[in-house]
């Protein structure tokens, strides 16, 4: 009998201590927001309703109000939505295709994103499916040694004596980082090796190897197959360019006695045409934090590795179904500040904002899109708007409301209802890159290039 009435105490404080866990304010780990507790979330659980009842008006934006020549789309497409001055935003990146192998190095896009693209989920598909039509090879970026790599399917990436640091999570001094909001440090004798896999055809090898790197005492640096490279201070981005005289499958740097002030923050692997694809994904980032970026390494970066599409697609850090217009206004003016400084930076760049991508949750009548969503997808086009780049509408690509419930039904996303797995990934890779082409022949034949 005591055994029983010390169970039964223990599971009754164990309740007791849960339920005053759930009235605790949101807690967050790094930037990382915990999940609630609540043990009867099964019984309290949200009712689905429309959730434009729940929405303020932020003002009408005309759909592609600025652009010079109105195409009608087909139903099946998802238009990229112009919001520049001149109803050419996308003109720099179309241009770049056309140009070919007159553009004398490899068309690129920075993809910025969170969690959603993490493992190169969505963006490996969009490169593949690019480098197919117009050339090119290689994954392009590859951050220096990043842990998280043993879930990415399109390299294999082996390092000893390096380590880490990242802006989601503490300790991080930001201005040493680079463009992948990450840099790492190695001791004497630490080795990266970084081999492609066949999980996509056109990335599995390369032609060129840059790696990226900051010292301010000095650094030797040997690439396989091409020797050592000693590198003297600089206050600069350097970079060590490897180039084969024949394809490569794989790369091992080895560092040799790095000053105490040396940075490396990745290698880009590519050829030297076609189109290339840079990942850069920070789980748990909402996007903001690119605003507080050095201004010295933005331009060393735009020195080094000009872009021609920069890609900003953030949304599930912020998406919450109860979120306030005033913390998705907060989140859109940080954002923007972001867009003007990379405008300002790589100034022919053409700027595409992504929508945040369906999220669902558990409600009383089943498996619905979160509450917020909705509300945070109209902030980001008023941003566009505002901003005067381009917009593409994840959200209704996908399929709308509900739309990730049906997708995790299908395997092509995760059971949390809000990750996609790589089939997923592929499908709406697949959907961008039709929007995409269907802007560059609305271009080509408004500009007589056919």
């Amino acid at each position: 009998m005591d055994g029983t009435w010390r169970t039964v105490s223990l599971v009754g404080a164990v309740v007791v201590i849960l339920l005053l866990l759930h009235l605790l304010p949101p807690m967050y780990i790094e930037g990382n927001k915990l999940r609630d507790v609540n043990i009867l979330s099964d019984l309290t659980q949200v009712h689905h309703d429309s959730l434009t009842d729940h929405t303020i008006a932020i003002g009408d934006i005309p759909v592609d109000s600025t652009r010079k020549n109105q195409h009608v789309w087909p139903d099946s497409i998802t238009p990229i939505e112009d919001f520049s001055k001149d109803g050419d935003g996308m003109r720099h990146f179309y241009e770049a295709l056309n140009a070919g192998n007159d553009l004398k190095r490899p068309t690129r896009v920075a993809y910025f994103g969170d969690s959603f693209i993490e493992a190169d989920i969505f963006t490996c598909d969009l490169r593949e499916l690019l480098q197919a039509r117009f050339g090119g090879m290689g994954p392009g970026w590859i951050d220096f040694a990043n842990p998280l790599y043993n879930y990415r399917t399109t390299i294999n990436q082996t390092a000893n004596g390096t380590q880490e640091f990242q802006v989601m999570k503490k300790p991080f001094n930001i201005a040493l980082e680079g463009i992948n909001e990450r840099y790492y440090t190695a001791t004497d004798g630490a080795t990266v090796t970084t081999s492609g896999t066949p999980a996509r055809q056109h990335g599995a090898s390369w032609t060129n190897a840059t790696l990226f790197f900051r010292t301010q005492g000095g650094v030797s640096i040997t690439a396989s197959g091409s020797g050592q490279q000693t590198f003297g201070g600089s206050a600069a981005v350097q970079q060590m360019q490897t180039r084969g005289g024949a394809t490569m499958q794989s790369i091992t740097y080895t560092i040799t006695e790095p000053s105490p002030e040396t940075y490396f923050f990745g290698m880009a692997l590519e050829g030297t045409n076609g189109v290339n694809v840079d990942n850069f994904s920070m789980r748990g980032s909402g996007g903001g934090r690119l605003a507080e970026m050095p201004q010295s390494t933005l331009d060393d970066f735009a020195r080094l590795r000009p872009y021609d599409l920069i890609v900003l697609h953030f949304g599930l850090n912020v998406a919450s179904r109860t979120a306030t217009a005033k913390t998705y206004e907060a989140y859109i003016n940080s954002l923007g500040t972001a867009i003007e400084r990379l405008r300002a930076t790589f100034p022919e760049a053409s700027i595409l904002v992504v929508s945040v991508s369906d999220r669902d949750e558990r409600t009383a009548d089943g498996i619905h899109t979160m509450r917020g969503v909705q509300l945070l997808r109209k902030f980001q086009r008023k941003m566009a708007y505002d901003h005067h780049v381009c917009f593409y509408d994840l959200f209704a690509a996908m399929g709308g409301e509900d739309s990730l419930a049906e997708m995790v039904k299908k395997k092509m996303a995760a059971s949390d209802y809000t990750h996609m797995t790589y089939d997923g990934g592929a499908m709406l890779a697949k959907k961008m890159y039709q929007s995409m082409m269907t802007g560059l022949n609305f271009y080509n034949k408004d500009n007589n290039n056919e």
